[in-house]
């Protein structure tokens, strides 16, 4: 017998639990073994121990705990010995020298 006989047999039971039936008759005929029709009730029933024994994921919930709030130093009027944004010293370029004259080409702009 094959496998849609299998879940043909197991009716609507097999309506939304058909992964327990897969996993059933893989185990049956795993091997190459060959499932007969008799063997249906008992598979079935493996199929239901397996469906009403599964655990699905439970959260484990945690208590909320109360969070120290933080503490904010007063801000004081004094002025900062730090430099916001470094500045360039005296006399350098953004872009750098050019040692060597333009290509020809270039001149006739």
């Amino acid at each position: 017998m094959g496998y849609v006989q299998f879940v043909l047999s197991a009716g609507k039971w097999a309506l939304g639990k058909q992964k327990y039936l897969n996993k059933v008759w893989q185990e049956a005929t795993k091997g190459g073994k060959v499932v007969l029709e008799s063997h249906f009730p008992k598979l079935l029933s493996k199929a239901k121990n397996y469906y009403n024994e599964f655990k699905g994921f439970t959260p484990k919930v945690i208590p909320k705990t109360k969070v120290a709030p933080k503490v904010v130093a007063p801000k004081s009027n004094k002025p900062s010995n730090i430099i916001p944004f470094p500045k360039k010293p005296p006399g350098k370029a953004d872009g750098g020298r050019i040692d060597k004259p333009l290509p020809t080409r270039s001149r006739d702009i």
